[in-house]
């Protein structure tokens, strides 16, 4: 069980990161596995993602977003994958878990528990997104304090 603080902190990074995938052409998430070659670049900037066709993961999107680059998060330099220099965690599971408190979420497709309830002929930004939502859903069902702030949240971005 989450502390209504943790409960916060999760989902106020799971509305970014929805806020940020929603924003990303479905062609250029993928959820294979972290992607930077030279046919999908690293976006090296939440300026270039609309413009380099950069191909990534949800986590490397996180890692070149500014809310998650004022939490630390940078992607790997050859790999795209996020990882927060400054806390020593360079396994994107625990920049997962603690960012979402769920490290499963930058898994590649199939590799997370969210994913048994998404079709497969959904394209893997929708799979993302899903898992985003299902997350927070789960927060909200822990802790009823929390409805409020989220209400909050999204009426101020609306």
């Amino acid at each position: 069980m989450t502390t209504l603080s943790e409960a916060v902190f999760f989902a106020r990074n799971l509305l970014a990161a929805e806020s940020l995938i929603k924003a990303v052409p479905k062609k250029q998430v993928d959820l294979t596995a972290f992607v930077a070659t030279e046919e999908k670049p690293v976006a090296e900037s939440v300026v270039t993602i609309h413009t380099c066709g950069a191909v990534a993961c949800l986590g490397g999107w996180v890692a070149v977003a500014p809310h998650f680059r004022a939490l630390g998060v940078v992607p790997n330099e050859t790999s795209n994958a996020p990882w927060i220099p400054s806390l020593g965690m360079e396994d994107p599971d625990d920049v997962a878990d603690f960012l979402f408190g769920n490290g499963e979420m930058f898994s590649p497709r199939g590799g997370s528990d969210y994913d048994q309830d998404i079709e497969d002929s959904k394209s893997d930004r929708k799979a993302a997104l899903h898992r985003l939502k299902a997350r927070l859903k789960e927060l909200l069902e822990e802790h009823d304090e929390l409805k409020d702030y989220v209400k909050s949240v999204v009426t101020s971005v609306a």
